[in-house]
């Protein structure tokens, strides 16, 4: 007696096969960078903790397989959520070099997730659409070392408050939000 194959499972095996070869090499090179900086930012927090939590770490890497696949999904947060529960729950210095080069693997995780969310799996990326998020990632980057610099070099100083100063600093930031604001809505509130 021969067996039928059921044809609703044969075809989706052939759809995901297809859906596979249909993936664009551009697709599979950010898919790679994503699941490595993933990786590396978690290995980050590992190595700045002084202990390795292989389950997490397994954990992170198939997490990051899966959003990379399908990066319009919710899995990424859950990479995002145990480099940042490893880093919390394991690290107490804020001056360990690990901590700019996890936080900046996270950085280049979530922008390659978001460029990648917004073209189909067999599409390709213009050069000057990687450009220009390479660059702004890239300066995202750079401001978190010099704050991460800033930081390190104010912590190992004894300075007193300044209450002037923390009002000038939130003023600054307040400006800064509406002036972000209203260059983004095209008309005027009425």
């Amino acid at each position: 007696m021969s067996r039928a194959r059921d044809p609703l499972q044969a075809g989706t095996m052939q759809r995901a096969v297809d859906e596979l070869l249909a993936v664009s090499r551009q697709r599979w090179v950010l898919g790679i960078g994503a699941v490595a900086t993933a990786t590396t930012a978690f290995a980050a927090a590992s190595v700045a903790s002084g202990g390795w939590w292989l389950p997490g770490l397994v954990v992170v890497i198939a997490s990051a397989i899966v959003s990379a696949a399908r990066p319009d999904d919710h899995t990424g947060l859950v990479v995002v959520g145990l480099v940042i529960w490893q880093w919390l729950a394991r690290v107490d210095d804020v001056g360990t070099p690990w901590l700019p080069v996890a936080a900046c693997c996270m950085l280049v995780f979530h922008a390659l997730l978001a460029l990648t969310a917004v073209v189909p799996t067999s599409g390709s990326i213009p050069g000057a659409t990687i450009a220009r998020w390479t660059e702004r990632t890239a300066v995202v980057a750079a401001s978190t070392v010099a704050m991460w610099i800033v930081v390190v070099v104010l912590e190992r100083r004894d300075l007193p408050g300044n209450g002037a100063l923390t009002g000038l600093a939130l003023l600054i930031v307040a400006a800064t939000a509406t002036a972000i604001r209203a260059r983004s809505v095209r008309s005027p509130l009425r």
